[in-house]
């Protein structure tokens, strides 16, 4: 029987008139089990919180060195969720500029221009 098992109902007078002791003990008992899934739902919380921010950092230093003319890496998520399909397209992005600017007269970025479909 699990320590957090609810007891068949006692009447109330019987509780007061139990012995001191074990009214502490049944009190601790208590506030124990209803602490169990508030620390259940924190620790939970924070495995979710870190594998989402774990990777979107991830992405968002990779996409920085994109920005700076970095194209020699690839974002390493693991997730294979909608993070993972991010970084799969972040990739895929990398791979497409490092080749428009390798292919770029003189090879510099600045002289690369990609029209836009908005644009007339």
């Amino acid at each position: 029987m699990s320590s957090c098992t609810v007891p068949r109902r006692r009447s109330r007078d019987s509780i007061e008139s139990s012995p001191p002791g074990r009214r502490a003990v049944a009190d601790r008992r208590s506030r124990l089990c209803r602490g169990q899934p508030i620390a259940l739902a924190v620790i939970i919380g924070l495995a979710l919180a870190l594998s989402i921010s774990g990777p979107l950092r991830a992405i968002g230093g990779r996409v920085e060195r994109i920005a700076a003319g970095d194209f020699t890496e690839h974002v390493r998520v693991e997730n294979r969720d909608e993070l993972g399909a991010l970084a799969a397209n972040i990739d895929r992005m990398n791979d497409q500029l490092g080749l428009l600017y390798a292919q770029a007269p003189g090879g510099e970025p600045a002289q690369v221009r990609i029209p836009l479909e908005h644009e007339p």
